[in-house]
């Protein structure tokens, strides 16, 4: 997150669009804060919210990170989580709660958060990619690409096989899926 230049760029990552033009986000910066602490999690417990974004008084992204599918993660604790987003004087309708997993069922978990899947994450970290190196950030664009390889096989399953065949020019090409 710390590593995308703009703060449009984090909305089109978690797919996000907000009730305000974008413009308004224009040289912003988010505050980021990792396994942020809340005040609820599961009933009657605090919570440990694995990533919080917000840009105080104009918008928050409270996110969930799952190794697996959305349907069978413990999303209970969200409802608490969704409850902490009051800080910071964002309104309302710029509150954004998302579910970072491999698949999901739903358009909607507890506590309202949004489904966003692994794959649309690497795919638009590739698409990002192009930009950074028109832009010269070539560190930046291997950063991007490197998360979006561990993605696609660690968490995808994509065969790391393939990729060594046609990095190794023995033929082979990069399945659909990819």
């Amino acid at each position: 997150i710390r590593n995308l230049d703009n703060a449009c760029e984090v909305l089109r990552l978690f797919r996000i669009h907000p009730p305000f033009a974008n413009s308004r986000l224009a040289h912003r910066v988010w505050q980021v804060s990792r396994e942020y602490v809340t005040e609820q999690g599961h009933d009657g417990k605090r919570g440990r919210l694995d990533l919080h974004l917000v840009i105080p008084n104009l918008i928050s992204i409270q996110v969930e990170v799952k190794r697996g599918d959305a349907d069978t993660a413990d999303t209970a604790k969200q409802a608490g989580y969704a409850l902490s987003a009051r800080r910071y004087g964002v309104p309302k309708e710029s509150r954004f709660y998302c579910l970072i997993a491999t698949s999901a069922g739903g358009d909607l978990y507890e506590g309202r958060y949004v489904p966003v899947t692994w794959k649309h994450i690497s795919s638009t970290l590739r698409c990002l990619t192009m930009a950074y190196i028109q832009r010269g950030g070539i560190t930046k664009a291997s950063l991007f690409l490197g998360f979006a390889g561990a993605i696609e096989q660690d968490l995808l399953g994509y065969p790391a096989h393939v990729a060594r065949r046609v990095q190794a020019g023995s033929g082979g090409t990069v399945p659909s899926a990819l």
